[in-house]
């Protein structure tokens, strides 16, 4: 049922980022309470919490936000990396890191994984608290995505903002190898061949 959910999510940021041309904000995010947060390009982040109430959290106008569970990069610089924010303050778990360019998500591993969406250099990366930065993936469809989010196995799933591919999560494979207690940046592969339907409804195909 997370799953279900977190892809529902993923779909509908999808549609939001397709509609228009503006390029809105499209960051939304729930924490375990329940509380839900959501970018607006005009003003900030905001919060609707349990009962309803909507609050105002002061941060820079950046399209993309993502929900840090573990607190991994609540110690992080308030600004770092060119494109990220911390929006939460030093320490706050969960922690709130917004990107000014590119969709973005914290998996489970404690690294940020984004999609650089650059028409020169479509990939998805790997950066971690310390600004170590990994190509995991290439391909030119890297260029579409308006979404991206991770399962509980640490597995990518990203949406595409083309026409032709908007109602499509993909899922990303690729394989880390471990040496000698290393992380090796090796080979990385995109396979095309697991794609999943989302229905009008929220149910997978």
């Amino acid at each position: 049922m997370k799953r279900v959910t977190c892809l529902f999510c993923l779909l509908i940021c999808t549609v939001v980022a397709t509609k228009s041309f503006a390029h809105p904000g499209s960051g939304i995010v729930i924490d375990k309470y329940g509380n839900v947060y959501f970018t607006d390009t005009g003003k900030g982040v905001w919060k609707i919490d349990t009962k309803g109430n909507l609050s105002y959290i002061r941060a820079s106008r950046f399209h993309w936000m993502t929900i840090d569970t573990g607190g991994y990069f609540s110690t992080a610089a308030k600004s770092f990396g060119n494109y990220f924010e911390r929006v939460t303050d030093e320490r706050t778990k969960p922690a709130l890191i917004m990107c000014s360019d590119f969709p973005l998500v914290i998996n489970n591993d404690g690294n940020i994984y984004y999609a650089d969406t650059r028409r020169s250099s479509t990939r998805i990366v790997q950066r971690s608290l310390l600004g170590k930065e990994t190509v995991v993936a290439k391909d030119k469809i890297f260029e579409f995505v308006s979404g991206i989010t991770a399962g509980e196995d640490g597995s990518l799933y990203i949406t595409e903002g083309s026409n032709h591919n908007a109602n499509t999560i993909r899922k990303i494979h690729y394989l880390m190898m471990i040496i000698c207690g290393h992380l090796c940046s090796l080979v990385v592969r995109y396979i095309t061949s697991f794609d999943i339907v989302v229905r009008s409804f929220g149910f997978l195909r």
